[in-house]
């Protein structure tokens, strides 16, 4: 087909050292010699932190800061003075692997080079020439699975510079405290001016021990800022508002969130109501001005006059307890909206949607943001989110991306206690699409999830029986709260005016204490 469209589709409902270095990367030595500060050990005081027992036992045992110190500083990274925590999180890293700039990147452990190049030196992996040799160099030992997990669980938790991550207590045996601290990351930086823009949830409240879904808006306009650069700026499709309102063209987003989130779905509202009382009182979230009145149409004004201007907080609407948003906002709220953004995970990168690839959001309008939270600790806390979207220039608009959420059987299983049940269901994608990313998403019963690729019947549902397809599915994802996600370099292409062969099937297993009696679900 002539135009033809790309799309992402989503289915289903963590003393003194000597040693060798060399002159190059972040994180390798092969030669010459040097002495880190003294650090002291886990035999001689007990950590207070996460990080502090990974700086007393992974870079101290493993020799990293004979490297890295004082007097020679590999890659400009010192792992022995006093801003060792600034120098590894959102730090950039003088070498690089595909998709990776950072040494920390808080979130995500994929995304950070420390963290694979000491994956490497367990693993034995061979790093490309970018990225330099693994850490610890060959003749300094490998880190342990337990040091390594206690490296990801951190980093997934946030990359915290003094909390205690649940879970590290024991890997890394160091005399952490018993009580876990909750999860935060530190604020995701801003795109460089004329690169993208930034959006902020601003703040909501997670008391101790408590789990919400929650609805809020904030209230947004770039229409006469220098922030959007003409080159990103087009005529809206109906999908966004009609073609007499303006968009911006975006190629690219990051979406971060405190890593205590079950999901985050960023949505734009595309109707006609305005930032009004209707979707609640508007106050500042966050910051020194928490809780204070502001007008989200004043956006140059502080909130201490009536504007929107809420210092480091976010002027934002109330917020509401609610699935799936159900009765948040106008009337019309779920029928008028476009997807900008979402994640099942705390940290959501994506570099590029496809050469040519690009979305669309208003220049001005409310996002609405549904985040689903929960905090298994014993303090209370706040869930933020920070998302950037990098523009497309003119020759990057060639294939609009649309996402498809398809959840239309999420309410069709039914498990008595101590019993099973596997339920399938079909998506047929549309004629012409070009198939760039795959997921699923169940909750915490939800113990597998498997997908076929076409052909299928298109009919198949858990009305009829369908049953799973006997052969191998190309997906199957296992964990419910960081489900597998599949992204495509080259794009699948489904153009058969068959049904049939553009049909997917999906099965979801939910188990309900068969054989995971911990799961049973006792109350109605």
């Amino acid at each position: 087909m002539g135009n033809s469209w790309k799309v992402a589709l989503l289915l289903g409902g963590v003393s003194l050292l000597f040693g060798g270095c060399s002159g190059g990367d972040d994180s390798d030595g092969n030669g010459g010699s040097g002495i880190g500060d003294e650090i002291a050990s886990c035999e001689t005081a007990a950590a207070a932190s996460t990080f502090e027992a990974i700086r007393m036992t992974v870079f101290e045992r493993y020799q990293c800061t004979g490297c890295h110190n004082d007097s020679i500083t590999e890659g400009g990274l010192n792992l022995t003075g006093d801003n060792v925590w600034e120098d590894l999180v959102y730090a950039p890293s003088i070498t690089s692997m595909t998709g990776m700039k950072h040494r920390v990147f808080p979130g995500d452990h994929d995304a950070s080079i420390l963290y694979k190049k000491l994956e490497a030196s367990m693993t034995g992996e061979t790093l490309p020439p970018s990225a330099g040799g693994p850490m610890p160099p060959s003749g300094y030992g490998q880190v342990t699975a337990d040091d390594l997990e206690a490296m990801r669980l951190w980093i997934r938790a946030g990359a915290t510079a003094d909390g205690v991550v649940a879970g590290t207590q024991n890997l890394l045996d160091c005399g952490l405290p018993v009580e876990s601290t909750p999860n935060k990351l530190p604020p995701l930086e801003p795109p460089e001016e004329g690169e993208g823009i930034q959006f902020l949830a601003g703040p909501w409240q997670v008391p101790a021990m408590s789990e919400d879904e929650v609805c809020f808006a904030t209230y947004y306009d770039f229409t006469n800022s220098d922030l959007v650069p003409e080159s990103a700026r087009r005529p809206c499709t109906d999908r966004e508002g009609g073609p007499d309102k303006t968009c911006i063209a975006y190629k690219a987003d990051t979406l971060a969130q405190d890593p205590q989130s079950h999901h985050s779905i960023v949505d734009i509202y595309t109707g006609e109501t305005g930032p009004d009382n209707t979707w609640g009182l508007w106050t500042c979230h966050g910051g020194e001005m928490d809780g204070t009145m502001c007008d989200p149409l004043q956006l140059t004004k502080s909130a201490n006059e009536g504007g929107a201007q809420c210092g480091a907080g976010v002027c934002a609407s109330t917020v509401k307890s609610s699935t799936a948003c159900v009765g948040f906002g106008p009337s019309d709220a779920r029928q008028k909206q476009v997807g900008i953004s979402g994640s099942q995970e705390p940290v959501q990168i994506r570099d590029t949607y496809g050469d040519g690839v690009y979305r669309l959001v208003p220049i001005k309008g409310l996002v609405i943001w549904n985040s689903h939270a929960f905090n298994l600790t014993t303090q209370d806390t706040t869930l933020e989110q920070y998302l950037n979207i990098y523009f497309a220039g003119e020759d990057e608009q060639l294939h609009r991306q649309r996402s498809i959420f398809d959840a239309e059987d999420i309410f069709e299983m039914y498990v008595p206690p101590y019993e099973e049940q596997e339920i399938c269901a079909s998506y047929t994608i549309p004629q012409g699409a070009h198939l760039v990313r795959i997921g699923s998403h169940v909750h915490q019963r939800g113990v597998k999830f498997r997908v076929w690729y076409p052909p299928n019947d298109p009919d198949c549902s858990p009305s009829n029986d369908c049953q799973p397809n006997e052969d191998e599915p190309f997906y199957t994802s296992y964990i419910y709260n960081d489900p597998l996600e599949l992204n495509y370099d080259e794009p699948l292409v489904y153009d058969s005016s068959s049904r049939e062969d553009r049909t997917f099937k999906f099965c979801g297993l939910f188990d309900n204490g068969l054989n995971y009696p911990d799961l049973v679900k006792r109350n109605s």
